[in-house]
């Protein structure tokens, strides 16, 4: 069995979507999101539309194929407060502050968790029995705070736990693999 990753789809861009779908695989999944509001890259006016368009080119060269959207897992500093997020003195990430008129549209991790879940059941509903959603707190949450040493990557520790989680969903009653 091999294995292949790619890093590339955490802003949605359509080169990233390409690539993917031209890309032999049994399951493919994507987290999404974290990356959209550590660099304030989106509103939420483009960010379903550009969920939908990288979903749409994958499945172009994957009809069939298993897709997970995996929402963000939790950044303390973001969850309910919209980025960017950027590195402080201490090394750990904070939230920049913003005038109020400034952060209509912008986009929380809470608000890009209810967007994907939204985008996957409008398109479960449309037909796509095989696309799946994980939120992200199911593979990294509350409890695994101390395993983010920067508030916003895991240690090694983190992310050993994240794929084990990760199988175990995929295995399970709502897993791809069910």
């Amino acid at each position: 069995q091999q294995i292949k990753g790619l890093a590339l789809a955490g802003k949605l861009d359509q080169f990233a979507a390409r690539t993917i779908r031209d890309l032999p695989a049994d399951l493919i999944s994507l987290k999404l999101g974290i990356n959209v509001v550590n660099a304030d890259s989106m509103r939420e006016r483009v960010f379903v539309p550009a969920v939908h368009g990288l979903l749409d080119t994958i499945r172009d060269g994957h009809p069939e194929t298993p897709i997970v959207v995996i929402s963000p897992i939790i950044c303390p500093e973001a969850e309910d407060h919209p980025g960017p997020t950027l590195p402080n003195l201490a090394g750990y990430f904070d939230v920049v502050d913003r005038p109020r008129d400034l952060a209509v549209g912008a986009l929380s991790l809470v608000r890009i968790r209810e967007l994907l879940e939204l985008v996957v059941t409008q398109r479960r509903a449309a037909g796509d029995a095989n696309l799946h959603s994980l939120h992200g707190h199911r593979l990294f949450g509350a409890d695994d705070v101390g395993d983010l040493p920067d508030g916003l990557h895991p240690n090694g520790a983190g992310y050993r736990r994240m794929g084990e989680r990760f199988a175990e969903f995929a295995f399970s009653a709502d897993g791809p693999f069910a």
